[in-house]
């Protein structure tokens, strides 16, 4: 019995069953793959990481190195497993020729490595351990992907007083340094090729590695490491880190899908609403008689959720077969970049998200056919309605209006008569503009040259690092008055970053780095309060007010000039610089450990831009002279590339659902009002001019619709996507676009999109000629 209703629904309805199952279909692949993403973007993390035994705790320190300390200190310490030290050989881009191109252009760090001995493993493509030749190199992916390379082509180091040429055998996945968010890249040679390069270069980075015998002992270790007054000229980093810089991109993306996939199931849930009621309406006559006859409510309830049990099953089963095709896609990045490996789990995963939308159609059906219980057998056999009409108000009466169109008055007339009808269709429009407004102003806030103040850097156009190595303070000097030279700077600022002694509330020194300077001039983007301006201020990133265990209002102890200084944490700002662990202040760092200078600089013609750059990297060829747009560019890149991909899909899917929802609408108007346009087509009212009360009435939805999201959008669109964001540390989001050139874009696509489906669609209108005719007669 129940098979034969289903078919016979589905043949009487055919437009509308398909339109549900593709809703359906589309919000479960897309739920779908964004499960199986997490799921296999945890599993290949946790590969790439136990295969290369990646460090639990990692100090990259400048400058000179006491390595009889540091093994004392390994062997007195209860928390070490393992321990190894990794000196790194830097060389700057411009020395760099791949396949006769230099690096200048990229903001990384390339450091020559060798392959470790205990952990911390450089792996190859396939997660094995690569064990390279003389006269051989492997290079990281991210070079891969921002190169024309091919294997065997030649890479050089090209220097003033040595040449060496490597041949390039494949591409190293890094499980420290494999994101662009990494400021350094390690490029694998042999130990005879590393021990021959490392004679011509003098100043060293070292990787200080420990691996725990318990990893949830990380906080406790890293206290121990710093009290002990170890070297710790650099960013410190332990595994959570490792883990966040090696999952922001992919989970931004699984998270916008999460997002879209919701949005999708809503609307495919409010259709379903549409067309149950409409078909409860259609069917009102035949409800009552299978009352009268003596059917219980269950019933007659089993016989309406047949065909949409089957109408969900289909979809769901259909969604995740396409998500099954379409996740490789999804996936491209995290196959490159930790494992090409598929998680066992992840299809089970898969199956779970398809079952969970299951469940929420079918539970939304049940919860809809209750109205089913007001329905009297008397009424329905009587013809009584369900809902009652609604009386238009004055303003809208035909008597009382002379300034407006007649058939516009009647458009907008049906819309207050028949809300309950048309509320459906406004939330249809509601999330359409939503899923269209808010992936592309995040798209567009993570390519903006402002979001790098969300980063932990300040806006600007240039900046100038200087690490340690010779005569540092000399260089520093040499580069201040070559900018005091430049007629076209327009403002600078020399930051100095040193390490300063700074207590817990539980009376616990840890090590804290401060970057000091005006942060006025070049200011961050502050999640609480504001940038430090007196000399007992300081400011915190979120990560080391999370450690230190402070908020806007408390105090820090540090140590300054041998004397315990009190300063009052004035703001709390987002940073993924240095390991996400700094702070800011106005106070003079040359007493403190100092680490490294950087000079922000921003030009008074950003058109002469390129050529400044240039001139400063030819003026000091030591010092790393950075483009801030090629940084953001190179370092962001990625991620913005697949928020761009999520929001041009976002974009078509809301597109596509307007425009069936709309078709859908129409049909059940033109369905439902067949006697009532009969009546005024026999009364002298044109074809063309009842059409133009349809458009009327849905395009004055249209516009509630759009108004009501965008300023949805514009008020809570900011915590949506610090929702999606604050997974990866970036809660407090504030979109960085021209809402004009944003909102009205998206607004006008919909109005397109609508307003010629309304057009097309009423091409279709069919009229019954003879119950025209009938009616005339009538008249």
């Amino acid at each position: 019995m129940y098979f034969k209703i289903i078919k016979n629904n589905v043949i009487r309805t055919r437009v509308i069953s398909l339109i549900l199952v593709l809703f359906i279909a589309i919000g479960t692949m897309l739920f779908s793959n964004a499960i199986c993403l997490v799921t296999d973007l945890t599993s290949a993390m946790e590969e790439l990481m136990d295969t290369a035994k990646t460090p639990h705790f990692m100090q990259m320190h400048s400058g000179s190195i006491d390595l009889e300390r540091i093994q004392s200190f390994v062997v007195e310490n209860e928390f070490i497993s393992e321990s190894q030290i990794q000196a790194l050989l830097n060389f700057d881009g411009s020395e760099i020729i791949i396949d006769g191109e230099s690096l200048k252009e990229t903001v990384q760090d390339n450091a020559f490595v060798k392959q470790n001995e205990s952990f911390d493993f450089l792996l190859d493509t396939n997660n094995n351990i690569i064990n390279v030749s003389d006269g051989e190199i492997y290079l990281p992916l991210c070079y891969r992907m921002n190169q024309n390379l091919q294997i065997g082509d030649v890479v050089e180091i090209k220097g003033e007083n040595y040449d060496k040429k490597f041949r390039l055998m494949g591409y190293l996945r890094d499980s420290q340094m494999n994101s662009m968010m990494a400021s350094s890249k390690r490029l694998l040679i042999s130990d005879r090729d590393w021990k021959e390069v490392s004679r011509h270069v003098e100043e060293r980075e070292y990787l200080i590695e420990f691996r725990l015998h318990n990893e949830s002992e990380i906080g406790l270790f890293e206290v121990s490491y710093l009290e002990d007054g170890l070297e710790a000229n650099g960013p410190t980093i332990t595994t959570p880190l490792f883990q966040f810089l090696n999952a922001i991109s992919d989970g931004i993306l699984a998270a916008a899908l999460i997002g879209i996939s919701i949005l999708i199931v809503l609307n495919a849930l409010l259709c379903i609403r549409f067309t149950l009621i409409a078909r409860i309406q259609d069917e009102y006559r035949e409800i009552g008689i299978m009352k009268a006859l003596g059917m219980s409510k269950k019933e007659i309830t089993r016989i309406f959720l047949a065909s949409y049990t089957a109408f969900s099953a289909f979809g769901c089963v259909t969604g995740f077969l396409l998500s099954m095709f379409t996740k490789r896609f999804f996936e491209k990045n995290m196959r490159m970049y930790l494992s090409s490996t598929i998680n066992n789990y992840s299809l089970l995963w898969a199956v779970l998200a398809s079952v969970i939308i299951f469940l929420m159609v079918n539970g939304f059906v049940m919860l809809v056919l209750k109205r089913m219980k007001k329905i009297s057998a008397v009424d329905a056999l009587q013809n009584r309605d369900l809902g009652r009409k609604n009386k238009a108000p004055k303003l809208l009466s035909i008597a009382d209006q002379s300034f407006m169109e007649v058939n516009i008055l009647l458009g907008l007339r049906d819309v207050w008569i028949r809300k309950k009808m048309y509320m459906l269709l406004f939330f249809i429009y509601f999330l359409s503009i939503i899923m269209i407004l808010v992936p592309q102003a995040l798209a567009k806030t993570a390519a903006s040259k402002e979001f790098i103040t969300y980063m932990g850097v300040g806006e600007c156009d240039m900046r100038i690092d200087l690490a340690q190595g010779k005569d540092l303070k000399q260089r520093v000097l040499d580069v201040n008055a070559a900018l005091d030279q430049e007629t076209e700077v327009l403002k600078k600022q020399l930051f100095v970053t040193a390490s300063y002694k700074a207590y817990y509330n539980d009376g616990m020194v840890g090590n804290l780095k401060v970057e000091s300077g005006n942060h006025t001039l070049f200011p961050l983007t502050y999640q609480e309060g504001r940038e430090p301006i007196a000399e007992n201020e300081i400011a915190f990133s979120e990560l080391n007010a999370k450690e230190y265990g402070k908020k806007i209002g408390d105090t820090l102890v540090i140590e300054k000039s041998g004397k315990k200084k009190e300063l009052l944490v004035c703001g709390i700002y987002q940073d993924v610089t240095n390991g996400g662990k700094t702070a800011k202040a106005t106070f003079d760092n040359t007493d403190g450990k100092i680490m490294w200078y950087m000079f922000c600089v921003s030009f008074k013609d950003t058109s002469s831009k390129n050529e400044l750059l240039v001139k400063f990297q030819n003026l000091f060829p030591d010092e790393k002279v950075t483009n801030i747009d090629h940084y953001m560019d190179q370092t962001l890149g990625n991620t913005i590339d697949n928020l761009k991909r999520i929001s041009q899909l976002a974009m078509v899917i809301s597109g596509f659902i307007s425009a069936l929802i709309t078709v859908l609408y129409l049909k059940m108007l033109f369905s439902i009002d067949g006697v009532n346009n009969a009546v005024l087509q026999a009364i002298g009212f044109q074809k063309k001019e009842i059409e133009r009360q349809y458009f009327a009435a849905i395009f004055t939805i249209l516009l509630c619709g759009m108004i009501s999201g965008t300023f949805f959008t514009v008020f809570w669109g900011e915590r949506i996507a610090g929702i999606v964001l604050g997974i990866f540390g970036l809660s407090n989001m504030k979109f960085l676009i021209n809402p004009w050139s944003v909102y009205s874009v998206g607004a006008f696509l919909l109005m397109i999109i609508v307003s010629v489906t309304v057009v097309v669609g009423m091409k279709y209108l069919n009229t019954n000629e003879k119950f025209i005719e009938k009616c005339k007669e009538w008249c």
